[in-house]
């Protein structure tokens, strides 16, 4: 099957660009009433068919790309892409 490799930079990010985008990407753990609570919020890798391989690199099935691929050039990520052949059985939902 086809998928999307991209590689992602934020050197041209500011602190809260690059605070947004990692938690849309990887998801983040809030807490409410004082630490009382927790909340395991998801992120776009967790919803989707992905494999993250490295710091700012990660595979993501090419019909999704439309949906994660914003996010990265909304906070300013300077973003190379390449389309990689891989078993469908790699990809899957972490």
């Amino acid at each position: 099957m086809k998928a999307l490799l991209v590689s992602y930079n934020l050197k041209n990010a500011n602190i809260n660009q690059k605070t947004t985008l990692h938690q849309a990407l990887y998801g983040y753990i809030d807490h409410s009433n004082g630490g009382r609570y927790k909340y395991e919020r998801e992120g776009l890798l967790k919803k989707y068919h992905s494999i993250k391989l490295n710091r700012g690199v990660f595979i993501i099935d090419l019909k999704d790309k439309g949906k994660i691929l914003p996010i990265l050039r909304k906070n300013k990520a300077s973003i190379k892409m390449l389309v990689v052949e891989i078993p469908k059985s790699m990809l899957r939902k972490n």
